[in-house]
């Protein structure tokens, strides 16, 4: 199977696999790229909330997806 996974760190550092083997983020396709990045997005604007409110069931759901536990 063809299974690409892209993971960015908290630090920025981001790194992307293909089945399973580390390759080169510029290899990474951009609708995956797009779709991380969108979901970033949302990470860091619950980031900035964090101190106000707890974390969303969806928020959670999307994070997870993403490969965080």
């Amino acid at each position: 199977m063809d299974e690409w996974k892209l993971v960015r760190r908290s630090d920025g550092e981001e790194y992307l696999f293909r089945s399973g083997e580390r390759r080169d983020v510029s290899d990474c396709p951009a609708e995956l790229f797009d779709t991380v990045r969108s979901h970033l997005k949302n990470v860091d604007e619950i980031r900035v909330n964090e101190t106000t409110k707890p974390v969303s069931e969806s928020a959670r759901r999307r994070l997870e997806e993403l490969g965080y536990r």
